[in-house]
């Protein structure tokens, strides 16, 4: 499998513009990355494009189970899930679905993410 540098993601996506692009979700805690998949009630939702963020967005789930939350991020075409815990069997539906895992994350979300989108444009350098 081919890995980009892009914060080490499989088969990197261009859009029509033939710039590279990735739609991150992180499950939230209040502003911060949840504790446990599936135990969230909010996703934040981060696309980039070029190692930029041009969207975020708040996704409710409401009362939603973890499996169809799983299948909601699939469908929604998410290049990569930040988490804190995760269930085995939610981590390999992901990836055997083409979705990133990077579990045992903790801390204010949307930093979280700005750090990992400017380490992968360091190394894409």
């Amino acid at each position: 499998m081919r890995m980009s540098a892009v914060l080490g993601k499989p088969d990197m996506k261009r859009d029509s513009r033939n710039e590279i692009t990735m739609k991150i979700a992180v499950p939230l805690f209040g502003d911060r990355v949840s504790p446990h998949f599936g135990a969230s009630s909010q996703i934040l939702m981060i696309e980039t494009r070029d190692g930029k963020i041009f969207h975020k967005a708040r996704i409710d789930t409401g009362a939603q189970d973890p499996g169809e939350i799983t299948r909601r991020l699939v469908s929604s075409g998410v290049d990569q899930l930040v988490c804190g815990g995760i269930h085995r069997v939610y981590r390999q539906w992901l990836t055997r679905s083409g979705v990133r895992v990077l579990d045992n994350q903790k801390g204010p979300a949307e930093a979280l993410v700005i750090k990992m989108i400017e380490s992968g444009s360091k190394k894409r350098r």
